[in-house]
């Protein structure tokens, strides 16, 4: 199927509409599409054995594996040379999963991971990515030419008449769970999804599209309430996978718009609400008191909320799931320091030393006298009442709208000096100055390059201005 017919060249040629004008879908509506037309996900390849003259030894003697065994063996072959391999919870993972796998057959020899040989696959797969870089012009163009048909088939929607892209269109192949951190499912396996696992999303009286790997969809859905196209369990975290529109659609767009006029609407509040939780520090109610110390640190210091955890997930916390051993107070000269140092949301360091108010260190004293180290600062109150409690001072809010709120008043303030006669690198520089604070603020951090080592030690000297009352 091509999203492109002799019926609807004229209506398909546009790549998006001016959507915010747009009068036909209200922002408050139920309804978010009235038609789409799309080819579903894109699946990855599928495995191809390895020659014969690539060997997995067992015990110093070739063995032949299952199709099966042989992949999932690849996986840990490829990454025979980091550092996950060499780590105990990640081969006890990878063991009891690639054993799964196995034939019974395998399953009884195979018992012991130190007795596997990989580097002759290990050596395959170097072999093949040094190839890749040595590819000819022609050669690199020919696989561009193919990456962008699969684009044009599988990256663009068909939405309310209008051509959009796709955004995670993509299925993520198999392959061997990493994780950040000491994560407890490192070297897990990640499964093929195939299409028996997906659920498509498609409107009335369209043609269902074909899966591009042998199979049929688990299932097909006409629900225009929802703005996900395609939809599975992620077998790791037991989750469903959604497929949306890039940020740059009409549906993504007024998500977005919604979510900033909250915010906007929450500069209406915000002063009331600071001196609420300023009060509150010192109340009698313990509730009251953690309340108040919990929205100080969301508001100024913008930290999520942090709900429950399962035990075989990550140790990441958030604000109301913060311990005694992730906080230290101190005094430097006349200023009050607070310390924080956790891991947050995909196991990212947050690490931030900041000078508050008295009364805010001292409630913070308080809250944490008499704790050990494993216990929770905030053991009187949840996320869930801490955004019911917000949602009674303005509906909607919740402990996410003052990331929102805290980044885009940040934002503002570092381009206020923006001229209209800069050029257009100085513009552009004063954009990526700004974008890198409120980076810092919601302690958003990329994963570093090995020569990033100097940048990426200047970058968390660096601290914004926070608007600490």
């Amino acid at each position: 199927m091509t999203l492109k017919s002799k019926g609807r060249r004229k209506q398909t040629r546009k790549s998006s509409s001016k959507w915010w004008t747009s009068k036909r879908l209200s922002f408050a509506s139920d309804i978010k599409w009235k038609t789409l037309r799309h080819n579903g996900p894109l699946f990855p390849p599928l495995y191809k054995r390895l020659p014969r003259k690539v060997k997995f030894y067992y015990k110093r003697k070739p063995m032949k594996l299952s199709k099966a065994a042989e992949e999932v063996a690849s996986f840990y072959a490829k990454m025979l040379k980091e550092d996950y391999t060499k780590k105990a919870l990640f081969n006890k993972n990878f063991m009891m999963d690639w054993q799964e796998v196995m034939i019974p057959r395998e399953r009884k020899i195979i018992t012991d991971l130190k007795k596997c040989d990989f580097k002759s696959m290990h050596q395959h797969f170097q072999k093949l990515s040094e190839a890749k870089k040595k590819r000819s012009k022609k050669q690199i163009e020919a696989d561009r030419k193919r990456q962008q048909k699969l684009v044009e088939k599988y990256g663009y929607c068909i939405l309310n008449g209008c051509k959009q892209k796709i955004g995670n269109f993509r299925i993520e192949p198999p392959g061997l769970f990493r994780g950040r951190g000491n994560h407890p499912k490192m070297g897990r396996l990640k499964k093929r999804v195939r299409p028996e696992d997906v659920v498509i999303n498609i409107g009335k009286n369209v043609k269902t599209p074909k899966p591009s790997v042998p199979g049929k969809w688990k299932d097909v859905i006409s629900d225009n309430t929802v703005t996900w196209l395609a939809h599975w369990v992620d077998n790791i975290s037991s989750k469903h996978k959604y497929v949306f529109l890039n940020p740059s659609s009409s549906i993504k767009g007024k998500s977005d718009f919604e979510k900033y006029e909250l915010a906007r609407k929450l500069s209406r509040y915000i002063k009331t609400i600071r001196r609420k939780y300023m009060r509150g520090m010192n109340a009698k109610d313990p509730e009251v008191q953690q309340m108040s110390v919990a929205l100080f640190l969301i508001d100024q210091l913008a930290l999520r909320i942090g709900n429950e955890k399962k035990k075989d997930t990550a140790d990441t916390v958030g604000c109301c799931s913060l311990r005694k051993q992730h906080i230290k107070l101190r005094k430097k000269g006349n200023k009050n320091i607070v310390d924080l140092k956790f891991r947050g949301k995909d196991s990212m360091l947050y690490k931030r030393s900041i000078p508050v108010k008295k009364s805010v260190f001292n409630a913070l004293k308080r809250l944490t006298y008499g704790k050990s180290a494993r216990i929770k600062i905030f053991d009187e109150i949840s996320p869930p009442m801490v955004n019911d409690y917000l949602n009674s001072i303005m509906h909607g809010l919740s402990a996410k709208v003052f990331r929102t709120y805290n980044s885009s008043k940040l934002f503002e303030k570092k381009l206020q000096h923006t001229k209209a006669k800069m050029s257009v690198d100085e513009k552009i520089k004063r954009y990526g100055e700004a974008n890198r604070d409120v980076a810092i603020l919601c302690g958003h951090t990329r994963t570093p390059l090995k020569t990033h080592g100097k940048r990426t030690k200047t970058l968390n000297s660096k601290e914004p201005t926070y608007p600490l009352l």
